[in-house]
């Protein structure tokens, strides 16, 4: 499965505001040059130290940039130590490179884990110190407190400051979590919802039918029982007519109360899912049309009412529409069971069709429309004399 690209919730605050950081480095680093070239120090010591601050610079551009953009891992802390070293040496051959300072600080605590970035950031203002006593020709013991004080509240602010910012990336990064699980579970419950919803409409339909069509129809039949018995034998035309009568009422009987089964989600389950299949085809297979067959793939596992009812009426639809339009000798519906998913494939070896020219007796449109509802994706491969093969997938 191709990867995504997480979302501005997701992004880690740092790198959410990496090329601010980037303006940053450049802005300082032009800042450093200016106060180098412009500073009383000898010229090769200038030199020396411009140089310095353009190898910083390519370092960055090369690693240091790229890694503040991906997962830093080992490249992350070979970049912080080199630029570790250069900016030390550099604020060594001349003072004006402590302003790159202000920079390599904060990719301590963006690269590093928390441990490694506080030593880091101690032996930074612990060598920044070094530097300045190197420099300090003769210093005094009060020059030598006053540094040692200095160095030593450095630490503590930086530390303390390091760790703040480091506090409130880690907030920033629990609430983005927490509103992605949020969301996600909002989505499931307005799922569940809809999936709810659907399934009262079924009972629903499955009453009234019930309690109109199903009862109307028994009535019927038994009206129609009732009057044959009653006639005399000359009466063979009128006997006919109710007998065809009764017969056709007998059908939309059964298939009002095949409604009901289909719109109720426990009828189903009074067998599996593979079963129910099997009956079906085994209904739809005579002699005069093609030979229809159920294969099962996978391990079998109960999926909800939503799903099976649309395979069902689906794999229904399609051998119809086989038996009836494809002249065909053979219809294979295969339903296979994945572990997220399953998928149902129905094919015949027809004369079929060109897709831009399905007429609507086909009932493709009914199918599709199933498998949507149920929030699966439908799929129609169909051209002149290859058979028509109709695929359906649903997320479990």
């Amino acid at each position: 499965m191709a990867s995504e690209d997480p979302s501005p919730q997701q992004q880690h605050e740092w790198q959410r505001t990496v090329v601010g950081w980037h303006l940053a480095f450049g802005m300082l680093a032009a800042i450093t040059a200016l106060l180098v070239i412009a500073d009383t120090d000898p010229l090769p010591l200038r030199i020396l130290a411009l140089s310095i601050l353009a190898l910083l610079c390519v370092w960055y551009c090369l690693i240091g940039a790229r890694t503040l953009h991906h997962d830093p891992s080992t490249r992350g802390v070979l970049f912080v130590i080199v630029s570790m070293v250069l900016t030390i040496t550099m604020y060594a051959v001349s003072t004006m490179g402590a302003v790159m300072f202000f920079i390599l600080y904060p990719h301590f605590w963006a690269l590093l884990a928390r441990r490694w970035a506080m030593v880091c950031t101690v032996l930074s203002i612990s060598a920044t110190g070094v530097v300045i006593f190197w420099h300090w020709e003769g210093p005094d013991e009060g020059g030598v407190f006053a540094v040692v004080l200095l160095a030593a509240v450095a630490i503590l602010f930086s530390l303390a400051l390091g760790l703040w910012i480091t506090r409130i990336i880690e907030q920033s990064t629990q609430r983005a979590e927490l509103l992605e699980q949020l969301s996600k579970a909002q989505s499931e419950l307005a799922e569940a919802e809809r999936r709810a919803g659907a399934s009262a409409e079924r009972e629903r339909l499955a009453r009234d039918i019930h309690d109109t069509l199903a009862q109307g129809f028994a009535s019927v039949v038994l009206l129609i029982d009732s009057s044959q018995r009653d006639i005399g034998s000359a009466d063979e035309q009128v006997r006919e007519n109710l007998t065809r009568a009764a017969a056709i009422a007998r059908e939309n009987l059964a298939e009002a109360r095949e409604m009901i089964a289909t719109l109720t989600p426990p009828a189903l389950h009074q067998a599996s899912l593979p079963d129910a299949l099997r009956q079906v085809v085994n209904r739809m297979n005579t002699p005069q049309g093609p030979a229809c067959v159920v294969t099962v793939e996978g391990e079998p596992r109960p999926l909800s009412s939503e799903h099976e009812t649309a395979i069902l009426r689906i794999v229904q639809e399609g051998i119809t529409n086989s038996c009836k339009h494809s002249a065909a000798q053979t219809v294979r519906a295969t339903l296979t069971y994945e572990p997220q998913r399953v998928r149902l494939r129905v094919r015949d070896d027809g004369q079929g069709f060109e897709p831009d020219e399905a007429l609507a007796g086909y009932g493709l449109p009914g199918m599709r429309q199933r498998a949507s509802l149920a929030g699966g994706r439908f799929r129609i491969d169909a051209a002149t004399g290859s058979g028509v093969t109709i695929e359906a997938e649903f997320a479990t």
